[in-house]
């Protein structure tokens, strides 16, 4: 069990788009794109954990123990809505494109899980549940949505909006979130 802070990063209106696609088109996009969205996890020295169809996961904070783990999250993900920007500019001819982010932190079991035959080392737990509801069912096109623990860790880093409280699928209590509208001028 580790405290570590998980990202879900995932593009907005991708099934509609790639409809309109040709796959070899659709492969060659998300290719280009998740080239660019991982250098973003890996310049804050994140854990790609997999990507699934048009969504990324990854976190911050194993293997190797880093005690800012929310501020390289959240640092991240305003690199990633970056980059989708300056590449929708760069490619006119792609259909437009937009990413929902949702950040939290807290402990999580971290590991090899799988089967013999197979493993990913991944992570596990409700705080990648909620990381993942916090981008599925409260973020839109283009924010960065974040966890209270993460809001309490590293917020005055960020310019932060106050978000309502939320039920969240599957969850008992609700969340506070966040949204990260960019980076403190005073840091």
């Amino acid at each position: 069990e580790a405290d570590i802070t998980v990202l879900f990063a995932d593009l907005v209106g991708f099934t509609a788009m790639s409809e309109k696609m040709a796959p070899r088109e659709v492969v060659d996009l998300l290719n280009e794109l998740f080239e660019e969205l991982t250098a973003e996890v890996f310049l804050e020295d994140g854990t790609l954990d997999k990507y699934i169809g048009d969504a990324l996961i990854a976190f911050f904070g194993a293997p190797e123990q880093q005690d800012d783990h929310p501020a390289r999250a959240v640092r991240t993900a305003l690199g990633m809505q970056n980059r989708i920007r300056e590449m929708s500019a760069q490619h006119p001819d792609w259909p437009p494109l937009s990413m929902r982010i949702g950040i939290n932190s807290g402990p999580a079991v971290v590991g090899d899980i799988g089967s013999i035959q197979r493993s990913d080392y991944t992570v596990i737990g409700d705080t990648v549940n909620i990381a993942s509801r916090l981008e599925s069912q409260v973020a839109r096109a283009g924010d960065v949505v974040i966890g209270p623990a993460t809001a309490q860790s590293c917020g005055h880093q960020f310019l932060l909006e106050e978000m309502q409280e939320t039920s969240l699928k599957g969850k008992s209590r609700v969340v506070k979130p966040w949204r990260v509208l960019g980076k403190n001028g005073c840091d």
